[in-house]
């Protein structure tokens, strides 16, 4: 095995060390600007994906191999998921040093309310959530001249990490950031937003005779002035929402019982 000597020299580094990742490519723009604004926080190192990998959500590889590509110091490429890249980063980290932090993006176009769960960057930092590590989904709106607020988003980026540094580990805490262009004002801690984006299936014909069907495109659902994650970023502020997801459904749990010798007689920590 290749002797990933860059990552062997974390283990006598004081600052903290950030893991970044995104769902967009490691040549993407957003993950650049990010870990330029993430160095002056602490010790960097990037695990992402080769491709473009939107939409995955917490998707994992398993039916094919993890090839990892060194492409600088502490600069690595996976053939897989953002998740893939959290993990093997980990892996990678386990003889030396575990990350104080783990950094996802900036994703291309904003993840709000009920459509973060689709997401590849949010689902690299819920992974990390699993093993313990605090996390800090990013994500930029789009600029209105076919790019992304990259810059705006890599600066509230290092803001709100220096914020989380600054604080006690949080054991597993996941924050959600979103900036959108011409962001004013302070950043807004918000609650996810119940809908999400509104989408329709296109459908056509290839060149060669066949259908085929595109999910897309995407419109905001939201109410003017609403006190979410979408009502505020479309108001023109940066949000940040703390994510701890419990899928149980404890109402119906307790409520209840779901068939010969069961109850709903459980208590909740």
């Amino acid at each position: 095995m290749e002797p990933f000597t860059d990552l062997a020299d974390l283990a006598q580094i004081e600052a903290p060390l950030i893991l970044v990742t995104n769902d967009d490519g490691f040549a993407a723009a957003g993950i650049k600007a990010l870990t330029k604004a993430l160095t002056t926080l602490g010790t960097v190192l990037v695990v992402a994906p080769e491709q473009d990998q939107s939409g995955v959500g917490r998707k994992i590889t398993i039916n094919q191999p993890l090839r990892l590509r060194r492409i600088a110091p502490l600069h690595y490429a996976v053939n897989g998921t953002p998740v893939d890249c959290v993990r093997l980063g980990l892996q990678l980290l386990s003889s030396s040093a575990r990350p104080r932090l783990v950094v996802s993006g900036i994703n291309h176009g904003p993840n709000l309310g009920g459509d973060v769960s689709y997401s590849g960057t949010i689902g690299a930092c819920l992974d990390a959530q699993r093993m313990g590590l605090d996390g800090l989904a990013v994500s930029a709106g789009r600029d209105g001249q076919g790019g992304f607020a990259i810059q705006a988003a890599a600066e509230r980026a290092a803001e709100q990490a220096a914020r989380i540094l600054a604080q006690p580990d949080g054991g597993g805490i996941v924050w959600n950031l979103n900036v959108p262009h011409r962001v004013h004002g302070e950043t807004l801690a918000v609650p996810l937003d119940a809908g999400g984006f509104d989408t329709r299936i296109e459908q056509g014909t290839d060149p060669r005779g066949k259908d085929y069907y595109w999910i897309g495109p995407y419109h905001p659902k939201i109410g003017a002035g609403e006190a979410t994650d979408m009502g505020r970023f479309y108001a023109g502020h940066a949000t940040v929402t703390p994510l701890r997801p419990q899928l149980t459904d404890w109402n119906h749990l307790n409520k209840a019982p779901f068939g010969p010798g069961t109850t709903g007689a459980v208590t909740r920590d």
